[in-house]
């Protein structure tokens, strides 16, 4: 069990270091339109592509909140789910750094559930 708790604790510090890319990455449309929009008809150019990945970014970063509180309220299953939607989406939307960073906390997160499960199992078999 306790190998289970540090794994959780593992995956909980890679989210907390994963959050500021998501956060900057998110960041960076609204600040690439106002940087455009001194000039005359660029930013409708690309006001839409970048307000399509806002969207992706805002979304990416609250699914990585989402999960960050299912793992603090030890809910292992949605956490899986919602870190790897946050993962695959932070790929592109957290500098792939960040993307990764969540990946790797989503496999620190099974590995904690096989660990549980593991000992339910010897528990049982008692």
């Amino acid at each position: 069990m306790l190998r289970a708790s540090q794994a959780l604790k593992r995956a909980e510090e890679l989210i907390r270091k994963a959050i500021p890319f998501y956060a900057v990455n998110a960041l960076l449309p609204p600040l690439a339109i106002f940087a455009l929009s001194h000039g005359d008809s660029l930013v409708y150019l690309v006001l839409a592509p970048l307000v399509a990945y806002e969207i992706a970014c805002l979304l990416s970063l609250a699914l990585l909140l989402a999960g960050r509180s299912a793992l603090t309220e030890y809910s292992v299953g949605s956490a899986r789910r919602l870190l790897l939607a946050a993962g695959a989406l932070g790929i592109f939307t957290a500098f792939v750094v960040g993307g990764l960073l969540v990946l790797k906390a989503k496999e620190g997160v099974a590995l904690a559930v096989s660990a549980r499960e593991r000992v339910k199992r010897e528990g049982a078999a008692k």
